[in-house]
């Protein structure tokens, strides 16, 4: 009788350790679930976010190419301003300042435009 129950007090502690191990395992699941619910969460606001990027990227290279047209455009009217006479023998473009040309070394003398007082109107 001793031995049977010696083999009701195993049992009993086996018993005790696996509802401990059930508890443990359930407990690390309810964790988990937590954890995972907080992963959705953080998972949900990066695609908010990264839709919210997306047409900022979009803005911004439309920028750089709008800005990269304006900077071709004002060396246009930089080249235009600075360099508005022409050589007569050369036919290059020159500095108003300049008194020779630098290509073919033409003395350069400006010429006035003059409009005729018959073709202006009123």
């Amino acid at each position: 009788m001793s031995d049977v129950k010696n083999q009701t007090t195993t049992e009993a502690q086996i018993l005790e350790s696996r509802s401990e191990v059930f508890d443990l395992m359930y407990e690390t699941i309810e964790s988990d679930s937590e954890t995972l619910a907080q992963v959705k969460d953080l998972m949900r606001n990066v695609r908010v976010e990264v839709k919210d990027i997306q047409p900022m990227k979009e803005t911004m290279e439309k920028t750089r190419i709008e800005l990269g047209s304006l900077k071709r455009q004002l060396k246009t009217l930089e080249e235009k301003l600075l360099f508005n006479i022409v050589c007569p023998a050369c036919g290059k473009l020159l500095r108003a300042d300049f008194k020779l040309c630098p290509y073919c070394g033409e003395n350069i003398t400006l010429q006035e435009k003059m409009i005729a007082v018959t073709d202006y109107k009123k």
